[in-house]
């Protein structure tokens, strides 16, 4: 479970994937801004950076106002759990990241 909503381990032609699961439907306002979402995810196909996970697609149900995510599957600590608590892969609790490592993250992730 994330912000996001629901994160299920899938598999997808052979390789484990994450799906994303919003916690709720989109919001009729949201319904006239599903033709530029459906843009930007166009985009975030063709997007590659090391420190991102890949995006493989989407799942797209307009009737039902649904749209799932479907990503590289990575096994280990959400990111937040590290910033916020700490928390590094095999590792017990350490110090939550310093704003140094905080910083590091941000420029890996630029």
């Amino acid at each position: 479970r994330g912000g996001f909503g629901y994160v299920i381990k899938a598999v997808m032609s052979g390789i484990i994937v994450a799906v994303k699961l919003p916690r709720t439907q989109l919001e009729n306002s949201e319904m006239p801004r599903f033709g530029d979402m459906c843009n930007e995810l166009r985009v975030f196909r063709h997007l590659r950076h090391p420190n991102l996970v890949s995006f493989y697609g989407a799942i797209i149900d307009p009737l039902g106002r649904k749209l799932a995510l479907v990503l590289e599957y990575v096994q280990g600590v959400l990111l937040d759990a590290f910033i916020r608590k700490g928390q590094r892969g095999d590792e017990e609790v350490r110090t939550p990241a310093s704003t140094m490592e905080r910083f590091q993250i941000l420029l890996g992730t630029c």
